[in-house]
């Protein structure tokens, strides 16, 4: 099982996706970054800390097995590796926040290699973990096609897409372009109480004039509804 780690600093409801960041605001999410690095390694050496106290532990008990469980993240604190979310990018041709899942595991049916992301979620203005914080994820398959849009070719350019639909005013997330249903490698989990969360996932393919990405929205206002539906400030 491949393991991967991401610690992302987040104000507010921000976005990954397709749009060029500019330079200024690349070197400030940078500066950002660094400004907390003081903190992030006091949690991960926290965790290094509390890694030695059970290795030491078991030693005693005679116990030196480890169970990883996807309700229980990998990591117990932040990691120092930062990824700034930047609010003014936009969340790509493929968001569609009526297909999102509250859920740990978003793999569905879909084949790949196996991928576990360990989110930390950091308070850009306090250097602190975030706790109650819902961050989103989506991605494409393997051969590159996204869920709820899969009678659309990820090899056609998206411009040629909306030309050949006679779409001149499209807006992300509100313009439906979807075909149907299917919510494989969509969901969504809330941080725990030390800023941290677990999604399980396949290793995402590429499509038309996009590198591998994966990507990420979080939100600090939301609400989870008695029928299992969630409201945040900018979907249902």
């Amino acid at each position: 099982m491949k393991l991967s780690t991401v610690a992302i600093g987040a104000f507010a409801s921000l976005a990954l996706a397709h749009k060029e960041v500019a330079p200024g605001v690349v070197k400030r999410h940078a500066d950002l970054s660094k400004r907390c690095a003081y903190g992030a390694a006091k949690f991960k050496q926290k965790r290094f800390e509390k890694r030695q106290e059970e290795a030491s532990l078991n030693k005693r008990s005679g116990n030196s097995s480890y169970t990883i469980v996807t309700e229980g993240p990998y990591y117990d604190t932040l990691q120092n590796d930062t990824c700034v979310l930047a609010p003014d990018v936009t969340a790509g041709p493929y968001y569609w926040p009526r297909s999102e899942t509250l859920r740990q595991d978003m793999t569905e049916d879909q084949v790949g290699v196996p991928l576990i992301l360990d989110v930390g979620v950091l308070d850009m203005a306090t250097c602190e973990p975030l706790p109650n914080a819902l961050v989103a994820f989506w991605h494409c398959n393997s051969t590159g096609s996204y869920s709820s849009f899969t009678g659309r070719d990820p090899n056609t350019d998206f411009r040629e897409l909306l030309e050949s639909l006679n779409v001149t005013d499209f807006e992300i997330g509100t313009t439906d372009l979807h075909t149907d249903d299917t919510t494989w490698l969509r969901g969504m989990w809330p941080s725990n109480d030390e800023g941290i969360l677990q999604m399980k996932t396949i290793f995402p393919g590429f499509y038309i004039q996009r590198s591998i990405h994966i990507h990420a929205q979080v939100f600090t206002d939301w609400v989870l509804h008695s029928n299992g539906t969630v409201k945040t400030g900018m979907s249902d």
